[in-house]
């Protein structure tokens, strides 16, 4: 179930009551969170961004060694044997088209089967069962492996910046555009963890050199940011849609407990009150499942009632059926009973009159 609200109450410049008002008002109903995935194998881009305020004191650039180091790692991930021919982006399922032995990924040389049944590479007319595609795992492992080397490399990095309080801008866009594409939060949920975490932090020091200490229209905008970018709010059009999980719920309550006990105790109010605000919609969401269940409960029970009288009446008309068909049955008996007898008697009748006539005539005769 989802249920929507304007992205312009949970942004809005009044007061933290009002937008607490706000946010806990719009939630009735909720669904399952989404997953944080994306096009692999996107080439990455990193965006300079200025400061919206002359108070910001570091750079919110990466250097260009740093860009540099980065764009060697996307290659040694994107190696040439990692690379569908047909997509030409990064393999997420490979598989080896048995009459040519070349791996592609699978949605891309089924789409081209589907068309042609030529190889893609050599133009070859291909013979035999071209449907037959063999999981490469081999490749498959070598591409994670190579994926979470990755990965770890840029976290290091990541981590440095958030020590330096240098390129946060342009990290937060990395994390967006390039790292969670390689993260699956249902997968690799403490790696997920662990870069959202650097994200939140990022995006607290950021809000705060932007902002310069306006607690006001920071405790009215972080929230929003927070929730959207853990997925527990996701965006559509100019509405937000509120998405829970259980699994997603506590990662994101883990995260507020350590930015609020160990990196960043100065806003400790502000997490405290987005994690009332999930708790307060996690109980929604827990009631209204409480109530959808029940509901499909009474649903069940009625149904099997209904069965069971359905049932119950069948019987009772089979039962109604046999003995009228009993009682019919009984009735003709005893009409044929009735039958034979007075036949019985008929001939019995005959027979003696057959008898006395013959008798009578001989009587006759003898006078």
């Amino acid at each position: 179930m989802q249920q929507h609200i304007s992205t312009a109450a949970v942004s809005s410049s009044s007061p933290a009551s009002a937008n607490t008002s706000s946010l806990s008002g719009g939630l009735n109903q909720l669904q399952g969170a989404t997953g944080v995935m994306g096009v692999m194998g996107r080439r990455l881009s990193l965006k300079s961004c200025s400061s919206d305020s002359s108070n910001n004191r570091f750079s919110q650039q990466l250097e260009t060694e740093e860009k540099d180091k980065i764009e060697k790692w996307k290659d040694n991930l994107e190696h040439e044997n990692h690379i569908c021919p047909i997509s030409h982006t990064l393999m997420v399922d490979p598989v080896v088209l048995a009459d040519s032995g070349i791996t592609y990924e699978r949605s891309s040389i089924e789409k081209w089967l589907e068309k042609s049944r030529t190889c893609p590479i050599s133009k070859k007319r291909l013979a035999g069962n071209v449907n037959q595609l063999i999981p490469n795992y081999s490749t498959k492992n070598l591409i994670e492996q190579a994926k979470e080397k990755y990965c770890n490399k840029l976290i290091g990095l990541l981590e440095q910046k958030l020590e330096d309080k240098k390129g946060i801008a342009d990290c937060l866009d990395l994390i967006d555009s390039d790292l969670l594409i390689y993260v699956d939060k249902n997968e690799k949920r403490t790696m997920w963890e662990k870069i959202m975490l650097i994200k939140l932090r990022m995006m607290v020091l950021k809000r705060d050199l932007e902002m310069s200490g306006n607690l006001d229209e920071w405790f009215n905008k972080l929230e929003y940011e927070l929730l959207e970018s853990t997925h527990l709010i996701i965006r559509e059009d100019s509405s937000a849609i509120f998405s829970f999980d259980s699994h997603q719920f506590k990662s994101v309550k883990h995260m507020l407990d350590q930015l609020e006990t160990k990196y960043d105790t100065t806003h400790a109010l502000a997490y405290q009150q987005i994690k009332k605000h999930l708790d307060e919609e996690n109980k929604k969401r827990e009631e209204f499942e409480y109530r959808y269940r029940m509901k499909q409960f009474q649903k069940a029970k009625q149904k099997e009632e209904r069965k069971v009288r359905r049932e119950r009446e069948a019987a009772l008309q089979t039962a109604n059926n046999a003995q009228s068909a009993t009682e019919e049955l009984s009735t003709t008996q005893w009409l044929a009973m009735g039958a034979g007898i007075l036949g019985a008697g008929a001939l019995i009748a005959v027979g003696l009159f057959s008898a006395f006539s013959s008798a009578s005539g001989r009587n006759d005769r003898r006078k």
